[in-house]
C-alpha cells in the first residue's frame, strides 16, 4: 500500500463502517412510525408524519453519501462519481418525495409497493449495483 492509496482506504472502511452502524442500529436512532410486524405493519397511533420525513431523508442521505464514499474507494473516476452522484440526486428528488408522500398520505392503498419502495430508496441499494456496473465498464474500458 502506497502514501496516496492510504486515503482511500480510510474512506472505504469509514463508508463501510457507517453503513454497517446505520443498520445495525437503525431502530434506536430512526424514527419508523410504525409497529414493528413487518412489510405490512400498520402506522403507530400518533404517527409523526415531521419527524418521519427528517428521519427517512437523514438516513437516506447518510447511507447514499457513504456509497458515494465506497464507490470513491474502489474507483476514483470522476464519470463514475458523476454519474452515482446524477442517481443520487434522482433518489434525492424524484423517489424519496414519492415515497414520503405516498407513506403519509396513501399508506393503507399503497402499502405493499411502499415497503418494497422503502428497499430500493432507503437503503443504499441501488449506489450498491454500480458497483459491479463500474467494475464492468472499467474493465470493458482497460481492454
Amino acid at each position: 500500500m502506497n502514501a496516496s492509496s492510504f486515503p482511500r482506504y480510510i474512506v472505504g472502511l469509514g463508508s463501510l463502517t457507517v453503513l454497517i452502524l446505520v443498520y445495525l442500529f437503525q431502530k434506536e436512532w430512526f424514527y419508523s412510525g410504525f409497529y414493528e410486524t413487518g412489510a405490512a405493519s400498520d402506522k403507530v397511533a400518533d404517527f409523526d408524519a415531521w419527524k418521519f420525513f427528517l428521519s427517512k431523508y437523514t438516513r437516506f442521505l447518510i447511507n447514499d453519501t457513504m456509497a458515494l464514499g465506497i464507490l470513491w474507494a474502489l474507483f476514483q473516476e470522476k464519470k463514475y462519481m458523476n454519474f452515482a452522484f446524477a442517481v443520487f440526486l434522482v433518489e434525492a428528488l424524484v423517489m424519496m418525495p414519492f415515497y414520503v408522500i405516498g407513506v403519509i398520505w396513501y399508506w393503507d392503498a399503497l402499502r405493499w409497493f411502499l415497503s418494497h419502495l422503502h428497499r430500493l430508496v432507503v437503503n443504499p441499494f441501488f449506489m450498491m449495483l454500480l458497483i459491479p456496473a463500474f467494475y464492468y465498464q472499467k474493465n470493458l474500458s482497460d481492454q
